[in-house]
């Protein structure tokens, strides 16, 4: 089952290298600064903003969850997109908008809160990097 046409897929896609981007330039960078003095990683501002409008849940508690359901996939050598961050050092967008809109779904998200929550998640994977990610929600 396609959660996603072909064209949401390519926006999707899209609005992931926007907000990496956007990061990479420093738009969200007061937040990072912060974290950085205080030696911990935390979540990009826009992207815990828009996790928590679409679950109605703290982003961290949320990724809590998200992680928990994805570990196999995502923290545990032989999971699919585990071994795509180890070969490559990143992840297909598309692919991961897949996997993760599929357990997103399963998970109780439904259509724009849908979107909106698989491209965080997905921007928040990315930037801070599968390792953070699963050490971090353990």
């Amino acid at each position: 089952m396609n959660l996603f046409t072909d064209q949401e897929l390519q926006t999707l896609a899209n609005e992931i290298n926007l907000q990496l981007s956007e990061l990479a330039t420093g738009i969200d960078d007061q937040n990072l600064q912060k974290a950085a003095r205080g030696g911990k990683k935390t979540l990009p501002g826009k992207q815990k903003a828009l996790l928590e409008q679409a679950t109605g849940e703290a982003a961290e508690t949320f990724l809590k969850k998200f992680v928990r359901v994805a570990k196999q996939d995502l923290c545990q050598e032989g999971g699919v997109l585990h071994g795509q961050w180890q070969k490559y050092g990143d992840l297909e967008n598309e692919g991961m908008l897949k996997h993760f809109g599929g357990i997103l779904a399963g998970m109780g998200l439904t259509s724009a809160p849908l979107q909106t929550a698989v491209v965080a998640v997905s921007v928040i994977v990315l930037h801070l990097g599968i390792k953070a990610i699963c050490e971090d929600c353990e």
